[in-house]
């Protein structure tokens, strides 16, 4: 974390002067992961940008932040952040899960590509969206509550509450990225699995 660091994001977000930003949980390990620094980093250029830094440039007050996948990482290390990770936006991303898969299979230098994308898809949105009532969805954070004149209710929510218990299982029961072929021909393989002997102490 550095303030050149801040001030190029805040630089950026005075050029893109955009509506809404996505960042990594700040509190991710205990905030002591890179993912963290970038979404602490973020916030920092977002309150610099709209006036609170140096100099006299142009400033930009973004409405909306959201952070990514707020719980994805609970449970991986005891430096948990769960009192500060609380869902508050399922978006429905099943008309596009199979892009989702192909960019997945792009990222191989992560090792994302391949078998383990279509996993990570299902295992991953796959989830939030049963905890949705579809599909597949991403999940998100709002870092601010939202102020509204009424209370919102959408068309889907009023389309679920009146349907029959089938149709919402069928809906989530949609399985599109395991079917799709793996890239190069590639296969499942169980090479690398565990064996009962290497859980012994």
């Amino acid at each position: 974390m550095t303030r050149d660091l801040v001030e190029a994001i805040a630089d950026m977000i005075r050029e893109v002067r955009p509506d809404v930003l996505i960042l990594h949980h700040p509190y991710e390990m205990g905030g002591l992961k890179m993912h963290a620094t970038v979404g602490q980093a973020t916030i920092y250029a977002w309150q610099q940008a709209m006036g609170a830094g140096r100099g006299n440039k142009r400033t930009h007050h973004v409405p909306s932040l959201y952070i990514m996948n707020p719980t994805a990482y609970h449970g991986h290390n005891t430096l948990e952040y769960a009192s500060t990770s609380h869902p508050t936006l399922y978006v429905d991303i099943t008309d596009v899960i199979e892009k989702k898969v192909k960019a997945y299979d792009e990222i191989a230098t992560q090792y994302y590509d391949g078998a383990y994308a279509r996993k990570a898809v299902e295992i991953g949105d796959g989830a939030n969206g049963n905890k949705g009532y579809v599909a597949y969805a991403e999940v998100f954070q709002a870092l601010f509550p939202s102020v509204r004149y009424t209370l919102p209710v959408t068309d889907a929510e009023l389309r679920r509450a009146e349907e029959t218990g089938p149709a919402g299982m069928i809906r989530r029961s949609e399985i599109v990225s395991a079917l799709m072929p793996l890239p190069g021909g590639g296969t499942y393989s169980s090479e690398f699995r565990m064996t009962k002997a290497m859980y012994d102490d």
